[in-house]
């Protein structure tokens, strides 16, 4: 007889193990009495399946969304302290009537959490809300299925502590992550080994933000006193400590230390009074001294010692590190001990190539449509110059922190929706007229060529926007002020970079071609587009390229913002209506970067924040925006 498999719901012999996924349907039995029995449907679209775990304060299951047929995980509100559930019913009783006041509290914080997660849809390290609703007398949120193990069992499954280097990479795109987190006024205050889960791709996602909470205006009871030893700061065990960013700050130190030596930290109430806590090296752990200064202060035990934020921390981290990372490479400059070049004042949106002294100014192109893109050999590249592009990364990361970089540029002081609005008719009207601005001066908004962006093409094209970023040699390179489309970086899962993927084939052609006339393309000449490194994996970059459209590196994105505020970036109507995807509350998108990223079938980007994330995001993302680039012949 068949029967659906309760974890990955494909059709099983009933009672055996499933020849799909291998799941023993005996695994649960009398394990979670007060559980939802599978099978059971809610909210009319979701068919409930085993459990994946049980806490104090829920019930997490995975279940089926008949609406994606894909699988998502239920997290069900089910505090045992003050209610209950007959076997084989899906209603919870209460314990006592007197326990009701607490129970709805409970309940609303619940809903808080779903709605906490709703804020970072659309962030690869952070687990994604789809969903939310109350039955059956309480709560129930659905979020991604994330399939893999937490840190500590990848850990077990390794044998082990991991090397610092190993730590990084899963590590540092969390602390990535928690910057964005942070700036929504939100601390996580649950961050240990248990809720870092590693997908099998090997990517980092954070999840159960039960105990996250806004740093001010929260009421607080008994239940809010949520931590985990070791892992929770000493201003966790007490309601009346002051939490903030800080708070995130020691318990994401004392995972990594764990992940470093196997060790968990001593309590932080224990070491007020004897301070028991060796430093990773006395356990034999390889790691540099300034590295394992770093660790430790964001250990303090008093918060006023630590790194106040964790771009504090995280830009600590990576200064006190060689590039990349790599277990051959532990010995070695550091990225503080780089020669520094100084930074360019801020440019607002977007960036692009930094000037190279020696290349040759480029040849007009006489064609009217673009040539096939050559395949250029790769430059043999000074270690010097290598040495100086990730020092200014370091430096632009560092002064983003402090807030030490100039005031945006007074000609775009906030970035505002297209200036061609969205037509709810299709009835053709006038079109705005924009002046082309000053094309020699950086921070102006000029316009050049056209592209559909209200999504209306009866109406024809609009004028593209673009913001000059620099002039020399008798040329402006600019950037489109939004994201005028959303294109895949490559069209398949496969191993890619800037010179073999199907975006840049794309920008160089079709986009080349539809928003510029045949005189425009005149005015474009192709260029060396470097093949920049990710400064902090060791991801084949390719080769340098010759492109006349390309989009902007990691090292260009930070040499010419100055804050993540002015690296937001809004969607068209049009590259909306292409699947970009959208930030509810800052109508922002991610946009894609040409660096890789932390593997070759990923490439780093921007976020909805405006933080830059050196891991990046899968190649075949399609949800996010396109920011072209490019150099403007001004005497032609």
């Amino acid at each position: 007889m068949q029967n659906i498999c309760y974890n990955c719901f494909h059709y099983a012999p009933e009672g055996q193990i499933c020849p799909y996924c291998k799941y023993d349907p005996r695994e649960n039995e009398g394990r979670y009495r007060l559980a939802l029995k599978p099978g059971t449907i809610l909210a009319n679209r979701y068919l409930v399946g085993r459990v994946l775990g049980q806490g104090g304060f829920g019930i997490t299951y995975v279940a089926l969304d008949n609406q994606t047929k894909s699988r998502v995980a239920i997290k069900e509100y089910m505090p045992t302290e003050y209610a209950s559930r007959d076997e084989g019913t899906v209603g919870l009783r209460l314990n006592d009537n007197s326990v009701q006041a607490d129970f709805e509290y409970g309940r609303e914080q619940f809903l808080q959490e779903a709605k906490t997660l709703a804020e970072f849809v659309g962030n690869e390290h952070i687990i994604w809300i789809r969903d939310m609703f109350e039955a059956n007398g309480t709560a129930y949120f659905a979020m991604e299925f994330a399939e893999g193990v937490s840190l500590k069992q990848y850990m077990e499954q390794r044998g082990g502590p991991l090397q610092v280097y190993e730590t990084n990479l899963i590590l540092l795109p969390i602390m990535e992550a928690l910057q964005w987190v942070h700036s929504k006024g939100i601390v996580h205050r649950d961050i240990a080994p248990d809720n870092i889960m590693i997908r099998s791709d090997g990517k980092a996602k954070l999840i159960d933000f039960g105990a996250a909470r806004y740093s001010t205006g929260q009421k607080s009871k008994s239940l809010d006193v949520i931590l985990k030893h070791g892992f929770a700061p000493y201003e966790q065990y007490s309601r009346r400590g002051r939490q903030g960013p800080y708070t995130d700050v020691y318990a994401m130190a004392a995972t990594y230390y764990y992940a470093i030596t196997g060790k968990v930290p001593p309590d932080a109430v224990d070491r007020m009074d004897e301070d028991t806590l060796q430093p990773p090296s006395a356990y034999g752990v390889r790691i540099r001294k300034e590295t394992e200064e770093v660790l430790l202060k964001a250990l303090s035990v008093s918060s006023k010692n630590r790194y106040q934020t964790m771009a504090e921390f995280y830009t600590a981290l990576l200064s006190s590190m060689p590039r990349p990372f790599d277990p051959d490479t532990e010995i070695g400059e550091t990225a503080a001990q780089m020669p520094v070049q100084p930074v360019k004042s801020s440019t607002p949106h977007s960036a692009a190539i930094p000037p190279k002294k020696e290349e040759p100014k480029p040849a007009p192109q006489p064609q009217k449509k673009p040539e096939p893109i050559a395949e250029m050999p790769k430059k043999k590249t000074p270690i010097i110059a290598i040495a100086a592009i990730l020092a200014v990364c370091i430096l632009a990361g560092v002064l983003f922190a402090t807030g030490a970089l100039g005031k945006k540029s007074p000609a775009v002081q906030e970035t505002v929706a297209p200036s061609v609005p969205v037509e709810e008719s299709k009835e053709e009207k006038p079109k705005k007229t924009i002046p082309p601005g000053d094309f020699k001066t950086v921070g102006s908004i000029v316009t050049f060529g056209s592209y559909e962006q209200d999504n209306n093409t009866s109406n024809g094209k609009e004028p593209i926007e673009w913001i000059v970023l620099d002039v020399q040699d008798g040329k402006s390179l600019v950037v489109s002020k939004y994201a005028l489309d959303c294109q895949l970086y490559n069209t398949e899962i496969s191993k890619v970079t800037w010179e073999t993927c199907s975006l840049r084939t794309w920008l160089n052609g079709t986009f080349l071609k539809e928003a510029f006339s045949a005189e425009e393309q005149d005015k474009i000449p192709t260029v060396t587009v470097p093949a920049d490194k990710n400064p902090s994996y060791s991801t084949d970059p390719g080769k340098d390229t010759q492109d006349r459209v390309f989009l902007l590196s990691i090292p260009e994105v930070n040499q010419y913002f100055a804050s993540d505020t002015e690296r937001q970036c809004k969607p068209t109507a049009y590259a909306i209506a292409q699947g970009s995807g959208v930030n509810t509350s800052l109508g922002t998108c991610w946009w894609w970067l040409r660096s890789p990223g932390s593997d070759s079938v990923s490439a780093a980007g921007v976020t909805y924040a405006g933080s830059v994330t050196h891991y990046g995001g899968a190649v075949h993302r399609v949800n996010c925006g396109i920011c072209p680039a490019m150099w403007i012949n001004l005497d032609s």
